[in-house]
C-alpha cells in the first residue's frame, strides 16, 4: 500500500509540476474546463490541483462544492482516504448542495470509511446514502442508481463481517436483482458472498436458485467466482448431509480445463464416493478410471491419486481393490515418486504372516524418520502385531501415530484404524481406562451416528463402538456402555456382543430391555441371565424355570449366585422346598458373598414350614455374622418376629430391649419394636413410653412421625378417648405434614364423635375434607358427618350433605344402601321459610344471574339465607356467581352497592371455613365497592375484617397495611379502636 501511494504521490506531482505551466491569469471558467477535463480522463492529480486552484482564486465561485466533491472522489481514487474525507465533508457542509453532489459525497464517505476498517461509520454513510436515494428515486438516473446498489453491495459485506448473514443476503438479493447497475467486480463479490451467507444460514433452496442463476449465466462471469460459487454450494450440501448433490456438482467440475479446479472436485469427489458409498452408489477407482485421458499431461497427479485410493481400499480391508490400485498407480508413477509405498503396502497384503512380510520389506526399503511414508510404514506395523497379539509392540509402533495425530501426512482412515488396534491393545491389557480414552476423544467416528456410513465402514464403526462400550463395561460405567450399544445396529451383533450388551442393561437395571436380549439367546449364560431378570421383575415362576435350566448345565462357571436366586424364587412361590435350598447354600458356600442374606431368607422359609426352630436357628446365626449396624438391625427385628410368631413376645422383648438405648438408627427402631410388642400385650402405658421415646430422641426421622401417631391410635383401641384426642392433635400440631395427618384428624374427629361432642366432630371432619377432598377417609368422614347432623337434629344439613356423599362416592353408597336414607331424611325435613320461597321465586322469574333485576333480588335472596342459617355451600356459591357478574365492567357502575354485601358474604363464610387469605381478599373488595357505593359502614366492616383474617393466617404486614387504610378512611370508629386492640394483641 505505501508504494501505491509513493507512486500515486510522484504522479501528482508531476501533475504539479505540470500545473505550473498553467497561467496565473487563468479564468475561473478556465480552471472550471481544465478540471472537469481532466476528471473525464481521469487525471486524478490534475483535477486535485484545478480544484485547489480555483476555491484559492475564487473563493466565492459557484462552482466550489462541485469542485470538492472531484477532489474528494480523485482522492479516494488515489488512495488518499483522509484526505478525501475532508473534501467531502466540507461539500456536505455546504447548504445549496444538490440532491444528486449529497449522493456522491455520501457515497465516497463511505468509501473511504470502509476501506480504513472504520466498519461502524461506513455503514452509517451508506445507509444515509440509501434513505437520501429512496427519498428521491423517482428523480434518479442511472449514476445515481449504481451508487445506490453498490452502496447496498458495501453494506451487505460490513453485515456480513458482523456476522449477520440474513440482512446481508437480503440486500444482496436486492442488488443481484439489478444487477445492470453494478461493476462487474461488485457482480462476482456479490455472487460469491450470497452464496457464503445462504451456506451460513442454511438456505439450501435459496443456494439452489441462486446456482442455476449463475449456470445460466456463466458466460457473464469469470471463472473463478463461477468454480468459487460451486464449491461454496457443493460444501452446503455437505453440511446439510445431501452427499449426492454435492458429488454431483464435484463432478460436473471435472469437465473444466481449469486443472486446479478438477484437482481440488476430483478430491471432494473421490472423498465423497469413499465415505458415503451406500447412498452415492459410484466406486471412487470407476471416476478416476473415466478421468485419465484427462490426466495423461499430469502423471504425476493420477499417480497420487490411483495410491490415494489404493491406500483407502487397503485399510477397509479391500484386499483385492487395493492391489489393482495400486498397480495402476505404479504404472502412472513415471517418477517413482510413490513407489516406495506401493511396495510397503503389497509386502503386508498377505495376512498370514504381516510381520514377516513387513521385515523383509524394510530390508530392502528402509524407512526412517524423514521419509514421506514413515507413519505409513509405523502403521502398517502396528496392525500387522495386532494380528499377531503383540500387544507391546502393537501400543509401541500406534504410539508414533497418536502422538503425531495432527500431522497432516497420516490420512483418516489410518489414523482411525491405527487408533482401534492401539485401543484393542490397551483393552487386551487390562489398562481400560486408556482405551476409553483413545476411542473416545481421539476417535470421533466411533461416536458418531453409522446412519451415512458406507457398509464396508460399518464394519469398523461397528467394532470400534463394542470396543469402546466393552471398556465402560470394565470400568462399571454402566450407563456409557449402555449409551454406546444402543448407537449400533444390533444386527451387528454376534451372540457374544448380545451377551455383554445385556450384562450391561442388567446392571443398568433395565431389566426388560436386558430379557429382550437373552432370551434371543440359546447359552447356558443366557439361562442364568434371564432367570435374574425374571426374579427382579417378580415373576418368580419363570426365574425358578431359567436358573433351574443354568443350574441343571454343564457350565463350567460358578453357580452360587443361580442357587442363591433359585432358593429365593421359591421361597417367593412359597415352596417349602426353599428351606433345604437355602440349607444346602449354605452348606456349600459359608464364605460366600450372600451368606448372610440367605441366613435370613432361611429363617423366613423356616417359618413357611412352621419350623420356629430352624426359624430361630438361622435368624441367630444372622445376628451373630452381623458385620455392620443396618445387618444387626435387619437381623434382630428379623429375630424377634420369629419369637412372636413362635408366640414367644416376652423372648422378642427381652431380645430388643437393651438396644432401646442405643443412640443410633437401630435403637430408635428398637424402641419401636418393643412400643409395638407391648401393645400387643395390651400394656398401653409401656407402649406409650416407648413411641415416646422414638418421638422426642429422633424427631428428625421418618418413623417419629408414625410413633407419634401410634401414640394416639393404641388410646383410641383401647377406647380411652380423652387421651387419644391429646395425642391426635398433638400429632397435628408436630407434623403438620405427617404421613398420618389425614387418619390422625379423622380418628380424632371420631374421637370427638364417640364422647358426644358432634359439634366439634363436624369441625373435625370437613377439616380433613378442607385438606384433601379425596382422602382414603372421606366416604367414612362423610358419611359420619351426615349422622351427626342428623343426630343433632340438623336434617336439612343431613340431606345436604348424603345427596353430596351419594354423588362422589356412588358405588360405595349404593353397597351401604345410603339412597334409602335420602327418603328418610326429606321427611324429617321441617317446611321451607314462606319468606325464603318468595325471595327465591322473585330471583328465577327476573331471570336470576342473566339479568340485572334478577341479580338484585338474588342480592336479597343470598342475604336472607345467609342470616337464616341456610346451608353454607349453597350460600356461597349463589354469593360468588353474583359477585362474579356484579363487579364485571360494564355492571359494576349500577350494581356496586350489591357487589359490596355479596363480597362480603363470601368473605365470612371463607373465614367461617378457615380460608383466611381468601377471606381477607374478599373483605377488601367488599369495603371497596361499599366506600364507591357511599355503604361506610359496610365498608368499615369489611376492612376490620380482612386485618383480623391477614392477622389470623400470620400475614402481620398485610394486616397492618389494611389497619392503615381503616384508621385513615374511618379514624375512631368502632371498628378503628376494635383493630387497633387486635393489632396490640396480636404482638
Amino acid at each position: 500500500m505505501k508504494r501505491k501511494i509513493l507512486y500515486l504521490s510522484f504522479i501528482f506531482f508531476l501533475a504539479f509540476g505540470y500545473s505550473q505551466n498553467i497561467s496565473v491569469e487563468e479564468s475561473e471558467m478556465s480552471l472550471y474546463a481544465g478540471m472537469t477535463s481532466a476528471y473525464k480522463s481521469s487525471s486524478y492529480p490534475a483535477v486535485v490541483e484545478y480544484s485547489v486552484r480555483l476555491e484559492k482564486q475564487f473563493p466565492h465561485s459557484e462552482f466550489l462544492t462541485e469542485a470538492g466533491l472531484y477532489r474528494g472522489e480523485c482522492y479516494f481514487y488515489l488512495g488518499q482516504y483522509f484526505e478525501s474525507l475532508e473534501s467531502l465533508k466540507s461539500v456536505l457542509a455546504q447548504k445549496n448542495i444538490s440532491y444528486e453532489e449529497k449522493l456522491k459525497s455520501l457515497y465516497f464517505c463511505a468509501r473511504c470509511n470502509y476501506e480504513l476498517e472504520r466498519n461502524k461509520q461506513a455503514l452509517q454513510y451508506f445507509n444515509e446514502a440509501a434513505i437520501l436515494y429512496n427519498e428521491n428515486k423517482s428523480e434518479s438516473n442511472s449514476e445515481q442508481k449504481k451508487i445506490y446498489y453498490s452502496s447496498l453491495v458495501y453494506s451487505a459485506l460490513l453485515f456480513q463481517m458482523d456476522e449477520d448473514y440474513k440482512t446481508a443476503a437480503s440486500l444482496y438479493e436486492t442488488s443481484l436483482q439489478n444487477g445492470k447497475y453494478l461493476t462487474q467486480k461488485e457482480f462476482e463479490t456479490l455472487l460469491t458472498e450470497l452464496f457464503e451467507c445462504y451456506k451460513k444460514t442454511k438456505s439450501i433452496k435459496n443456494s439452489e436458485k441462486l446456482y442455476s442463476f449463475t449456470e445460466k449465466n456463466q458466460d457473464k462471469i469469470s471463472l473463478l467466482t463461477y468454480v468459487k460459487s460451486s464449491f461454496t454450494v457443493a460444501e452446503a450440501y455437505e453440511e446439510l448431509n445431501d452427499w449426492v448433490k454435492a458429488y454431483k456438482i464435484y463432478k460436473k467440475l471435472l469437465q473444466l480445463q481449469e486443472l486446479s479446479a478438477v484437482n481440488h472436485a476430483m478430491q471432494k469427489a473421490c472423498e465423497l464416493s469413499e465415505s458415503h458409498y451406500n447412498v452415492i452408489r459410484e466406486d471412487p477407482g470407476a471416476i478416476l478410471a473415466g478421468m485419465e485421458d484427462k490426466f495423461q499431461d499430469n502423471k504425476p497427479l493420477l499417480s497420487e491419486f490411483w495410491t490415494r485410493l489404493a491406500i483407502s481400499a487397503f485399510w477397509e480391508g479391500d484386499y483385492k481393490k487395493a492391489a489393482n490400485y495400486f498397480t495402476k498407480a505404479s504404472g502412472a508413477d513415471e517418477e517413482k515418486k510413490y513407489a516406495a509405498v506401493i511396495s510397503l503396502y503389497l509386502s503386508v497384503m498377505d495376512e498370514a504372516s504381516p510381520v514377516k512380510h513387513l521385515n523383509e520389506y524394510v530390508s530392502q526399503n528402509p524407512v526412517k524418520e524423514e521419509n514421506e511414508f514413515y507413519f505409513e510404514y509405523k502403521a502398517a506395523y502396528a496392525r500387522a502385531y495386532a494380528f499377531e497379539k503383540d500387544w507391546d509392540k502393537c501400543i509401541e509402533n500406534a504410539n508414533v501415530i497418536i502422538e503425531n495425530f495432527s500431522n497432516e501426512k497420516i490420512s483418516k482412515n489410518v489414523f482411525y484404524q491405527t487408533l482401534y488396534f492401539a485401543s484393542a491393545a490397551f483393552f487386551e491389557k487390562e489398562k481400560y481406562f486408556r482405551a476409553e480414552t483413545l476411542l473416545k476423544n481421539y476417535c470421533p467416528v466411533v461416536l458418531s451416528s453409522s446412519n451415512n456410513l458406507s457398509q464396508r465402514e460399518k464394519s469398523f464403526y461397528y467394532s470400534s463402538n463394542i470396543l469402546l462400550a466393552k471398556t465402560y463395561a470394565m470400568q462399571k460405567k454402566y450407563a456409557q456402555a449402555q449409551s454406546v450399544y444402543e448407537n449400533i445396529d444390533s444386527s451387528f451383533f454376534t451372540d457374544s456382543d448380545r451377551l455383554e450388551y445385556a450384562k450391561v442393561l442388567f446392571y443398568n437395571n433395565q431389566i426388560d430391555l436386558c430379557l429382550k436380549q437373552t432370551l434371543r439367546l440359546k447359552s447356558q449364560e443366557s439361562n442364568q441371565l434371564s432367570g435374574l431378570c425374571f426374579f427382579n421383575r417378580a415373576d418368580y415362576t419363570n426365574a425358578k424355570k431359567y436358573l433351574q435350566k443354568y443350574i441343571e448345565s454343564k457350565s463350567l462357571l460358578d453357580k452360587s449366585y443361580a442357587q442363591f436366586y433359585y432358593a429365593w424364587s421359591l421361597l417367593k412361590l412359597q415352596d417349602k422346598n426353599a428351606f433345604d435350598k437355602f440349607k444346602a447354600f449354605l452348606d456349600s458356600y459359608p464364605e460366600h458373598q450372600m451368606y448372610y442374606k440367605a441366613c435370613m431368607l432361611a429363617s423366613q422359609s423356616a417359618l413357611l414350614l412352621s419350623d420356629f426352630e430352624g426359624a430361630q436357628k438361622y435368624a441367630q446365626r444372622a445376628v451373630e455374622i452381623s458385620n455392620d449396624a443396618a445387618k444387626k438391625q435387619e437381623s434382630v427385628i428379623l429375630l424377634s418376629n420369629v419369637y412372636v410368631d413362635s408366640n414367644e413376645t416376652l423372648k422378642a422383648l427381652d431380645l430388643l430391649l437393651p438396644y432401646t438405648k442405643e443412640e443410633s438408627a437401630f435403637g430408635m427402631q428398637s424402641n419401636f419394636s418393643v412400643a409395638q410388642l407391648y401393645a400387643s400385650l395390651n400394656e398401653i402405658n409401656k407402649s406409650d413410653e416407648y413411641y415416646k421415646n422414638v418421638e422426642l430422641k429422633y424427631p428428625k426421622e421418618a418413623l417419629a412421625d408414625e410413633a407419634c401417631y401410634r401414640r394416639g391410635e393404641i388410646f383410641y383401641t383401647a377406647q380411652d378417648y380423652e387421651e387419644a384426642i391429646k395425642r391426635f392433635e398433638r400429632y397435628q400440631k408436630k407434623f403438620p405434614d405427617g404421613k398420618y395427618n389425614e387418619a390422625a384428624r379423622f380418628y380424632d374427629a371420631d374421637c370427638y364423635s364417640l364422647k358426644g361432642n358432634s359439634e366439634r366432630a363436624i369441625v373435625g371432619y370437613k377439616a380433613l375434607l378442607q385438606i384433601n377432598e379425596k382422602s382414603s377417609f372421606a366416604f367414612n368422614a362423610r358419611k359420619n358427618i351426615v349422622e351427626l347432623y342428623e343426630r343433632i337434629g340438623n336434617y336439612q344439613e343431613a340431606l345436604n350433605q348424603l345427596n353430596e356423599l351419594i354423588k362422589l362416592f356412588p358405588e360405595e353408597s349404593k353397597k351401604e344402601g345410603l339412597s334409602s336414607k335420602v327418603d328418610e331424611l326429606k321427611n324429617l325435613t321441617s317446611g321451607l321459610d314462606p319468606e325464603y320461597i318468595k325471595l327465591k321465586k322473585a330471583y328465577e322469574d327476573l331471570n336470576g344471574l342473566a339479568s340485572k333485576e334478577g341479580r338484585d333480588a338474588g342480592t336479597d335472596l343470598v342475604l336472607f339465607m345467609s342470616e337464616n342459617s341456610y346451608p353454607q355451600n349453597e350460600i356461597l356459591t349463589l354469593a360468588n356467581d353474583l359477585f362474579e357478574l356484579q363487579s364485571k365492567k360494564q355492571n359494576v357502575s349500577n350494581e356496586a352497592a350489591n357487589a359490596a354485601k355479596t363480597s362480603y358474604i363470601v368473605a365470612r363464610i371463607n373465614r367461617q371455613s378457615d380460608l383466611k387469605n381468601e377471606s381477607a381478599k374478599m373483605f377488601l373488595e367488599s369495603a371497596k365497592y361499599a366506600r364507591q357505593c357511599g355503604n361506610h359502614l359496610l365498608a368499615q366492616q369489611a376492612l376490620y375484617g380482612a386485618m383480623e383474617s391477614y392477622i389470623s393466617e400470620g400475614f402481620k404486614m398485610d394486616g397492618d397495611a389494611t389497619y392503615g387504610k381503616l384508621h385513615q378512611w374511618y379514624p375512631d370508629c368502632e371498628f378503628d379502636i376494635s383493630a387497633k386492640d387486635l393489632l396490640n394483641r396480636s404482638k
